[in-house]
C-alpha cells in the first residue's frame, strides 16, 4: 500500500502490452485507483468519463503520440498532471514536452517500484496544489457573489494562499539546486593556469550561467552566458543553452569546431532560432579556448561586455570582437580575436551584472573599480584575487543585495613559483540567495514612532501586515503637517512584508526614507520591481525614543480600499504583479463596488 497517505487517480496510457502489465502490478501495490489504455482513442474516451490526477503516458505510441495525446488531455482536464515515459526520446522531444507542461518524465523500463513512487507522489502533490488553488479561487468568487466576505475570510484565504506559495516555494529551492548542479564544481587541471569562478543569482533561479568544454588534452573552451531577466525563465533559457552545447557536442562530427569561438556561437544563434523561443529573449555571451601549452586564448563575444585583461604593470585592457547578441540577427557575424596570456597575466570574464551592481546611493561598482583593483589581480593567486573581487562588490553594496545575477570567471597564467608551491589554482563558489543575514526572531511584532531632531521616526518590527499600514499612513501625513525634516521608516528589524504593505510602501515613496532593510525584504521589494522607485538608506535610522502605536481599527469599506490601492500599485509595476494579484484586485473592485450601490 502507498505509504504516504495520499491516494491519486491515475491513467496509464501505453501500446506495450509489457510495459501495461508492468504498470498494472506496480500502482495496484502503491494503493492508488486507476485506469490502463492500450493506446491514445481509449485514452481520451477514459478522461471524457472520469476524472483524473495524474496521466501516465508513453511518448511513442501509433495513431496518436505522447504528446499529441498531452495536448487533447489538457483541453479535456486541464488540472491534470502528465508523466512522460520515453526511452528513445530526442532533444527535441524533451523541449517540446516543455512547452506542452509535462511535469516529470520516466525511463523505461521502469528498474524500480520506489522510482514510479516518487514520480506519482510528486506529480500528485502538483496536482492537489492546482486543485486546491483553482477550488480557492472559486471559492472567493462565490463567497463575493453572496455579499458574505468579511475580512477575516480575507485574512484566512491569504494564509492558504501563503501555504501555497510556501509549497511552491520549496519547488523553486528543488530547481535551484538542479541549475546549480549543473555549474561545474571544479576547473579540470591545466598545467600553468589558474582559475576562479564566482556565481551569485539575485533570486532563487538566475539568469548567467558559465561552464567548461573539454576540448583535448592542451586545450578547453569556457563560456559565460547572461539571460536578460532572471528567475525561472530566464532560468529555462540557460539549462536549454547548455543542453545545446553539450548535445551538440556529443552530436557534432566535427569536434574542431569548439576550438573555434566564433563558428560556436554562430552554431548555438542558429540552434536557438530554431527552438522558437520567446521573440523578447536577449542572451549574450563570451567564448574563449584556452591552449595550455601556448599560453594563447582565442575569444569571441555575442554581445557580450568585454572581458577584462590585467598585464605586467597592472594594466587593464578590453578585447571587443564583433557580434550581436544571440537570436538578435539570422545571420550574425562573429569575430574572433587572438591572444596570449604571459605569466602572472590575469583575464576576467564576467556578466553585467558585476560592474552594474547598484548601491543605495545610486552607485555603480564600474569598470573603474575593476581598474583599482588591477595590482591584486597581478600580485595575487587567482583563488585569492577572485574572493577579494567578491569581498569589493561587497563592500560596494554594503549589506543590499544585487539588482542583478552576478557571475566572473578569472583566468590567471601561472608564475614558476605558482606552479611549483604545490598549491590548488581553481576553484567555483556558488552564492545561495537563501544565505541572507536573520532578524531576531525575539522581536516583537509592532509599529513605533518618535520624533529626532525634526525628523520623524517609525520602526516596523516582526511581520508587517496590511493591519499597520493605516496607520502609518497616517504618521506619514502628521509628518507632512508638521514639515519633518525626513520621515524615515526603520526596516531592522522587519521580518517580512505583506503585499499590502509593499504596496503602501510603494504609494509612499516620495516622502519615506527606509533604513536598514534586510536582505530578505529588499529582495521582497525586487520580487515586486519596486526596489529601484524607493528611497532606500545603508545607514541606521535616526536615534530617538519610540513609543509603541498600535494598528487603528477602521471601516471594513476603508479596509477594502486600503487593500485594493495597494494591489493596485504593484499590479502597475510589472505584468507578473498583475498576473499574480489579478484575482483579488477583481474581488476587491466587485466588493468595493456592491457597498458602493
Amino acid at each position: 500500500m502507498d505509504l504516504s497517505g495520499e491516494s491519486y487517480r491515475v491513467l496509464v496510457v501505453d501500446d506495450e502490452e509489457t510495459i501495461r502489465s508492468l504498470m498494472d502490478v506496480y500502482i495496484k501495490g502503491l494503493g492508488h485507483r486507476y485506469r490502463i489504455a492500450a493506446h491514445g482513442m481509449e485514452a481520451l474516451e477514459a478522461l471524457e468519463e472520469a476524472d483524473f490526477d495524474i496521466m501516465i503516458t508513453d511518448l511513442n505510441m501509433p495513431v496518436i503520440n505522447g504528446l499529441e495525446l498531452i495536448r487533447r488531455a489538457r483541453m479535456i482536464r486541464p488540472e491534470m498532471v502528465s508523466i512522460l515515459l520515453t526511452g528513445v526520446g530526442t532533444r527535441q522531444d524533451t523541449i517540446a514536452a516543455l512547452k506542452e507542461g509535462v511535469y516529470d518524465y520516466l525511463e523505461k523500463p521502469i528498474s524500480h517500484l520506489s522510482i514510479l513512487k516518487m514520480a506519482i507522489d510528486r506529480a500528485g502533490t502538483q496536482a492537489r496544489l492546482i486543485r486546491e488553488r483553482n477550488q480557492l479561487l472559486e471559492d472567493l468568487r462565490q463567497k463575493n457573489k453572496k455579499l458574505e466576505i468579511n475580512f477575516k475570510n480575507l485574512n484566512e484565504a491569504y494564509e492558504r494562499l501563503l501555504r501555497q506559495e510556501e509549497a511552491l516555494t520549496s519547488d523553486l529551492r528543488q530547481a535551484q539546486r538542479m541549475q546549480q548542479s549543473m555549474l561545474p564544481r571544479d576547473f579540470p587541471r591545466m598545467a600553468g593556469f589558474g582559475f576562479y569562478g564566482y556565481y551569485c543569482p539575485c533570486e532563487r533561479l538566475g539568469g548567467d550561467f558559465f561552464d567548461v568544454l573539454p576540448i583535448d588534452e592542451n586545450r578547453m573552451a569556457i563560456y559565460l552566458a547572461d539571460v536578460a531577466g532572471h528567475g525561472v525563465r530566464a532560468a529555462m533559457t540557460t539549462v536549454i543553452i547548455r543542453e545545446l552545447l553539450h548535445a551538440e557536442q556529443l552530436l557534432h562530427p566535427d569536434q574542431s569546431i569548439y576550438s573555434r569561438p566564433a563558428d560556436v556561437l554562430q552554431m548555438l544563434n542558429q540552434a536557438l532560432l530554431e527552438e522558437h523561443l520567446d521573440e523578447n529573449l536577449h542572451v549574450t555571451m563570451g567564448y574563449l579556448v584556452i591552449d595550455g601549452a601556448a599560453g594563447r586564448i582565442v575569444y569571441s563575444s555575442a554581445g557580450h561586455p568585454p572581458p577584462a585583461i590585467c598585464t605586467g604593470g597592472a594594466k587593464l585592457t578590453y578585447p571587443r570582437p564583433k557580434g550581436p547578441a544571440l537570436t538578435m540577427e539570422a545571420n550574425p557575424r562573429y569575430e574572433a580575436l587572438e591572444f596570449y596570456l604571459a605569466p602572472g597575466d590575469t583575464m576576467l570574464l564576467f556578466s553585467d551584472g558585476l560592474t552594474e551592481a547598484r548601491n543605495a546611493q545610486g552607485e555603480d561598482f564600474t569598470t573603474a573599480r575593476l581598474q583599482n583593483m588591477a595590482h591584486l589581480c597581478h600580485t595575487l593567486k587567482v583563488i585569492e584575487a577572485g574572493g577579494a573581487l567578491e569581498k569589493a562588490l561587497a563592500k560596494h553594496l554594503r549589506h543590499m543585495a544585487p539588482a542583478d545575477d552576478v557571475s566572473y570567471v578569472m583566468i590567471r597564467r601561472l608564475t614558476a613559483e605558482e606552479e611549483a608551491d604545490g598549491a590548488l589554482h581553481s576553484a567555483v563558489k556558488v552564492v545561495s540567495v537563501d544565505a541572507t543575514r536573520a532578524p531576531d526572531p525575539t522581536e516583537p511584532d509592532g509599529l513605533s514612532v518618535g520624533w529626532s531632531d525634526g525628523a520623524l521616526v517609525a520602526q516596523l518590527c516582526g511581520h508587517a501586515t496590511w493591519q499597520y499600514a493605516h496607520t502609518l499612513r497616517e504618521i506619514i501625513q502628521i509628518g507632512l503637517d508638521k514639515g519633518a525634516n525626513g520621515i524615515y521608516l526603520d526596516l531592522s528589524q522587519t521580518r517580512s512584508l505583506d503585499s499590502t504593505m509593499l504596496g503602501f510602501l510603494n504609494q509612499s515613496a516620495g516622502a519615506l526614507l527606509l533604513c536598514q532593510p534586510s536582505d530578505k525584504i529588499y529582495a521582497a521589494f525586487q520580487e515586486v520591481g519596486i526596489a529601484d522607485k524607493l528611497h532606500i538608506l545603508c545607514e541606521p535610522a535616526p536615534e530617538t525614543h519610540l513609543r509603541p502605536v498600535g494598528s487603528r481599527e477602521i471601516r471594513q469599506t476603508d479596509q477594502a480600499r486600503l487593500i485594493l490601492s495597494a494591489h493596485e500599485s504593484l499590479a502597475e509595476m510589472t505584468p507578473e504583479n498583475q498576473q499574480k494579484f489579478g484575482p483579488v484586485i477583481n474581488l476587491l473592485r466587485e466588493q468595493t463596488k456592491e457597498e458602493r450601490d
